[in-house]
């Protein structure tokens, strides 16, 4: 009984600290998820093929034209990367070669102008 109680109370306070570890996934303005990534916010939306990263500083777009951005997209055994190019001002776009399925695992790859790259998950 013993062994019971020690290994449930391990495993309960194993999940309370992956929780602490993970970063908090708000909703963004057009309801995508979105989160903070080398001093910008990211709004992630993902379509039936289209993947959309909007970019915004203190809630305001900014210009993505010296943007680059690889969304990694992993379901199953299947992986695919998806290069995103900037069109409007705080947009870039990119397009699966096939159905994005949902609860893949989304990974971002951000570089800056400066060329500061940084990696977030979604």
């Amino acid at each position: 009984m013993k062994a019971f109680v020690l290994i449930a109370a391990l495993f309960l306070f194993s999940n309370l600290s992956q929780a602490q570890d993970g970063r908090d996934i708000v909703t963004g303005p057009h309801d995508g998820k979105m989160q903070e990534i080398a001093d910008v916010e990211v709004e992630l939306l993902v379509g039936e093929r289209e993947v959309t990263l909007c970019l915004y500083r203190q809630n305001a777009p900014i210009d993505t034209s010296n943007y680059k951005a690889i969304v990694t997209v992993v379901s199953g055994a299947n992986r695919e990367q998806i290069v995103l190019r900037p069109t409007t001002a705080g947009r870039l776009v990119g397009s699966s070669t096939s159905a994005l399925r949902p609860y893949s695992a989304l990974s971002l790859e951000l570089t800056s102008p400066s060329g500061t790259t940084a990696t977030i998950k979604f």
